[in-house]
């Protein structure tokens, strides 16, 4: 242990002096990186990903299709295509940061242009990772899906997740077991290819030489591992620490300005810039950190140094980079600026916010029933979620899992069963505490229900696409005409392709449980996407494009409006009554005190 230890505050202290003994030249350095990340790297994963997806027709796919898209040859490219890309940025900044290090003179422009020049080389290397990693993982994948449908497949996945019978604790603990053996893969290939990159830069030897190299290696493992061990704790410290300083400078600035709105702006726009510039220096010195740990641990370091300094000729002084790199600092620093006070001036207009009532309304009630629908009518939800799957006979019910296992303790498979077992289905006899008989009602009894009391939001519910599900909801939305009229969603984008051919003035939501590419261009009037997706920047581009965005399933009160104040306009809500308090009590916030409470939201997110 003493040993191990000795080790340790060596390794700390090789890789303090390594970075500060650079510390000027790795500043300019990541300067020109984050600029360029801003303006190139970060638009590069975009165009890949749309260049791949046009192929397909689409500026975005989720959910089912999502699958479907994975399996597909194109969707096996995207899959491999995008670690490559991220890997190639990632190694072209490293590369950058390691001939710093290894320049005696520090020099950041002919490191730039060195690490340019082996950009090919760099991006075959991490396409042979990529595929190494991906080959290695295929077995763990495939364990996950054989585990799956053997355990798991006789039922809807709803119901073991609601009962979490011993077969599902068994797929549970089988899949954690998976998924510590594929981060442990992942980890053994990390550190076996732990210097690849600094034998490819400065060997000049073949990819497939440099990573054979690497994995031979006899350098000391246990120096390799607490070199990682040693980046992530520190990336971890900074990251706890940095949000800390910025939100103890908040509050100190936020008390001198107490209720006046203009400083406020001013004083809001001051706290995001210097919060962008700290993330930013948090970013940087996590990433050189990681890079002077491969630098230090490197057996071949003395060589390479002594060689580069015998390359290296000295420059005159010149005071022309001093000025530009100013000039382009001031530049940045007022870009950002404008950027933050126009986001404080944004964070002082309140939009409407609506409660939709999550499967009629299932707190305290039957989900997807008609005494959850009457309880969110009362408590004046704007609308009422709920899913509609045909039976055997082709009659709309209204029920979300493709079986009636979980609801009302019967294996009635919906699409195969009859009305009349259908009807006799108690829903609320599984429920604890228990609740008075009631039976899977119709999608026309609620239509009958609601009819000019509140908005139906009628998802298309498939196990299997079938096209009639549409044409049989449409039909009876035309029998009850109602204000506000009803709209349709589903996570199925070709069901609202249909819907939008036969009704194009219905509105129509498109339910992302998880996408790729800009989901924000399909022809949707609205996204209903999950609290992990919600972000300020998908609202913001839904809003550019006339789209809202409803956040699912938010019980919570505090959450509910956090969501609010971060801009949600549609909350979806098993607890109807208390988002219609959260919403009340959000309207009532005044000018500056929503200012604030938006301030601390959007630094709590970056």
């Amino acid at each position: 242990m003493p040993n191990i230890f000795r080790l340790a505050i060596t390794n700390c202290r090789d890789i303090v002096r390594s970075l500060f003994s650079r510390l000027i030249p790795l500043l300019i350095l990541q300067f020109w990186m984050k600029l360029a990340s801003a303006l190139v790297f970060s638009s590069l994963f975009g165009a890949v990903l749309g260049a791949l997806l046009a192929r397909d027709g689409s500026p975005a796919i989720g959910n089912s299709a999502l699958i479907d898209f994975a399996m597909s040859p194109l969707g096996f490219v995207t899959v491999a295509v995008l670690p490559i890309t991220y890997l190639s940025i990632l190694y072209f900044e490293h590369s950058c940061i390691l001939r710093v290090l290894a320049d005696p003179k520090g020099e950041v422009v002919r490191s730039l242009l060195s690490s340019v020049v082996s950009l090919p080389r760099v991006l075959l290397m991490a396409a042979i990772q990529t595929f190494v990693a991906l080959l290695l993982l295929l077995p763990f994948v495939a364990l996950a899906g054989l585990t799956y449908w053997l355990l798991l497949s006789d039922a809807d996945i709803n119901f073991y997740l609601a009962n979490q019978p011993p077969k599902f604790m068994a797929a549970v603990s089988i899949g954690i077991v998976l998924g510590v053996g594929a981060i442990t893969m992942l980890g053994w290939l990390l550190l076996k290819w732990f210097h690849a990159l600094p034998r490819l830069i400065f060997e000049n030897s073949w990819v497939t030489a440099s990573l054979w190299n690497a994995w031979h290696e006899k350098s000391t493992k246990s120096t390799l591992v607490l070199a990682i061990l040693f980046w992530f704790f520190f990336h971890f410290s900074i990251y706890l620490t940095a949000p800390w300083l910025v939100a103890f400078g908040t509050a100190r600035l936020f008390s001198s300005v107490e209720h006046d709105t203009n400083n406020g702006v001013l004083a809001g726009a001051a706290i995001l810039l210097a919060h962008g510039l700290v993330l930013a220096l948090v970013t940087a010195s996590s990433q050189s950190w990681l890079a002077a740990a491969v630098w230090t641990t490197y057996d071949r370091k003395k060589e390479i140094e002594m060689k580069l300094s015998k390359e290296t000729t000295p420059h005159p002084k010149s005071w022309r980079r001093p000025l530009i790199l100013l000039f382009a600092c001031c530049l940045v620093i007022l870009t950002v600026g404008i950027s933050a006070l126009q986001q404080v001036l944004n964070f002082t207009v309140r939009q409407p916010v609506q409660i939709v009532a999550h499967r009629a309304g299932a707190k305290g009630f039957p989900e997807n029933s008609l005494t959850a629908l009457h309880h969110a009518i009362l408590v004046q939800a704007d609308s009422a979620e709920i899913d509609v799957q045909q039976s055997k006979e082709g009659t709309v019910f209204v029920t979300h899992d493709k079986d009636l296992r979980r609801i009302a303790g019967k294996p009635l498979v919906i699409s195969e069963s009859t009305d009349s077992e259908l009807s006799t289905a108690d829903i609320a006899s599984q429920l604890k505490p228990p609740s008075p008989k009631e039976s899977l009602a119709t999608l026309e009894e609620f239509l009958k229900a609601s009819q000019n009391k509140i908005r139906l939001s009628i998802e298309l519910k498939y196990y299997g696409f079938k096209p009639q599900l549409a044409e049989s909801v449409l039909a009876l939305i035309d029998k009850y005409p109602s204000t506000p009229a009803h709209e349709v969603i589903s996570l199925e984008y070709r069901a609202l392709e249909q819907v939008a051919k036969l009704r194009p003035s219905m509105r129509r939501g498109y339910l992302v449980s998880a996408s790729v590419g800009e989901i924000t261009q399909l022809n949707a009037n609205f996204l209903s996407v999950s609290k992990g997706t919600f972000s300020p920047s998908l609202l913001d581009k839904a809003q550019k494009r006339g789209m809202q965005i409803a956040v699912w399933t938010i019980n919570d009160r505090e959450e509910m409006f956090r969501l609010m104040v971060q801009g949600a306009e549609l909350i979806v809500t098993d607890d109807p009554a208390t988002a219609v308090e959260v919403a009340r009590d959000y309207n009532q916030l005044s000018e500056i005190e929503l200012l604030l409470v938006r301030l601390r939201e959007s630094l709590s997110q970056q």
